[in-house]
């Protein structure tokens, strides 16, 4: 909020001062310096290090095709949601460990992509060429689309 607050307040800062610029330029102009500012934020802050592990590029997540934010999606991507870890954290259970496998900490990471009790779903969803399965480190492209060459090479 405070990041777009300064943006429209840069966007009216510049439409007063420059007559000869468009306004839809002006907007994309300070949108981008916002994005960049929201990165940094993002990128340096301690919380919600899950997430920002799943989609580490604000920009990308903001520029994906239109997705459906379902529940179980929302609880991946959040971290909050049935898994022992977060009822752990709540005092809604007495240890965070795996009722299906007793791993030590069941989290969105455990129970998305490691838990044995899940084999069967995840082998039938092999969404990327080859049949490989989702992992951490790729998920952003289920949810936001193939990373551009072009954008590879500036990155």
């Amino acid at each position: 909020v405070d990041l777009l607050a300064t943006e429209r307040a840069r966007v009216r800062v510049s439409l007063d001062n420059q007559t000869d610029v468009a306004p839809s330029i002006v907007k994309k102009q300070e949108r981008v310096i916002s994005i960049a500012a929201w990165q940094g934020q993002w990128d340096r802050s301690d919380k919600g290090r899950w997430t920002h592990r799943l989609i580490p590029d604000v920009g990308r997540w903001l520029t994906k095709p239109p997705l459906t934010l379902t529940f179980q999606l929302t609880q991946v991507l959040s971290e909050h949601g049935c898994y022992q870890a977060y009822f752990r954290k709540m005092n809604h259970a007495d240890d965070a460990s795996c009722v299906y496998c007793q791993h030590p900490d069941d989290n969105a990471e455990h129970t998305t992509f490691e838990c044995p009790r899940w084999i069967a779903e995840r082998e039938g969803v092999r969404p990327f060429p080859g049949g490989r399965l989702p992992t951490p480190e790729n998920v952003a492209d289920l949810l936001c689309g193939p990373v551009d060459i072009e954008d590879q090479s500036t990155q």
